[in-house]
Formats: C-alpha cells, sequence, structure tokens
C-alpha cells in the first residue's frame, strides 16, 4: 500500500523538488488523478529518467489543496486552463517538468 503524506508535507516535498531542478514554476505541469503513473507515462510522455514527483493523500480535497498551492507557485494544470482532466475523487497529485516530449 502507498504512503499517504499529510498536506503540508507533499507540499513541502513538491516544492523542494521542484526547486532542486532550478526550472521556473511555470515549466512545472500539475495534476491529480487515481492512477497517476499511468498518466504521466500514457497521457503526458513522462518517460523513466524525466523529473516527477507523484504523491498520495487521504482524500480527493486534501489533494486539491496541494494543487492549489502549487498553481499558486505558478505551476500549470489543467485545472489553470490546460487541456486534461480527472477523476474529481482522485488521492494521488503528480508533478512533472515539462520536455519537448511531454504533452502538454
Amino acid at each position: 500500500m502507498p504512503t499517504v503524506s499529510s498536506v503540508f508535507d507533499a507540499r513541502m516535498d513538491m516544492k523542494a523538488f521542484v526547486d532542486r531542478s532550478r526550472a521556473k514554476y511555470s515549466q512545472w505541469y500539475v495534476g491529480i488523478a487515481a492512477e497517476p503513473e499511468e498518466r504521466l507515462t500514457n497521457e503526458h510522455g513522462v518517460q523513466e529518467n524525466d523529473w516527477y514527483i507523484v504523491r498520495r493523500l487521504a482524500s480527493a480535497e486534501a489533494a486539491r489543496r496541494v494543487e492549489q498551492a502549487l498553481l499558486k507557485l505558478g505551476c500549470a494544470s489543467a485545472a489553470a486552463g490546460g487541456p486534461g482532466g480527472g477523476d474529481e475523487s482522485a488521492t494521488a497529485i503528480y508533478a512533472y517538468w515539462k520536455r519537448d516530449h511531454t504533452s502538454p
């Protein structure tokens, strides 16, 4: 069973991971999914050696709070007008550094 993060821990982990990339927040895409690994690979084209992070939370509301925190920093997402979608009950949040081979 995957480890469940608190909202605080997920926000801090994800922010620190993005900061280590030294890329602008606008170069990162954030999303919520029930099966984030599948979405990263099949829908976004993220490859094994790309920069990405996944955190599971206890509720969909908690995942959305973490998403909102990353959006306030400047990350892109479907919630911010990009293409995408997702399950309203999904509890996993993911972020990846957008590259030429990823979508969006």
